[in-house]
């Protein structure tokens, strides 16, 4: 083959082929994130040991664990997100001899809090570091 064929080639198929290359391999839509850091309360209290999680308009979720003072550390998908919060008590760790179960103890909020249709939460992650306070109440 000449040359100039070959350049001619290269030059119409290469982008097409980084492009064929460059989306394949994953069916999720690849979405900008930041960071969110905050606190979650109930009746004016930290929350711990439980959940949060933020569901994005694409279906795509994260969550993170409520530390001792209620807060929470994670990296969301930019955008207006449903949030859920969900907090059980911990199981007795005291209690000797018989089997131990994965039974969820008590909730500790209302249950409208754990569905993101009925917990009424939402936060907009933006680009940069964001700062989210959710106050439960009964």
């Amino acid at each position: 083959m000449n040359s100039k064929l070959i350049m001619s080639i290269a030059r119409h198929c290469l982008p097409l082929m980084l492009a064929v290359a460059m989306g394949c391999g994953s069916d999720k839509i690849v979405l900008p994130t930041a960071p969110v850091a905050g606190t979650v309360t109930y009746q004016g209290k930290p929350l711990s040991g439980g959940r949060i999680v933020f569901l994005h308009p694409s279906g795509q979720a994260v969550g993170g664990d409520l530390g001792a003072d209620g807060d929470f550390k994670l990296v969301a998908f930019q955008g207006k997100n449903q949030v859920a919060v969900e907090c059980f008590e911990q199981p007795n760790s005291n209690l000797k001899g018989g089997p131990r179960t994965m039974t969820s103890g008590k909730s500790l909020t209302p249950s409208h809090y754990t569905e993101f249709g009925t917990s009424g939460l939402t936060f907009d992650v933006k680009p940069d570091e964001n700062k989210a306070e959710f106050a439960l109440k009964d």
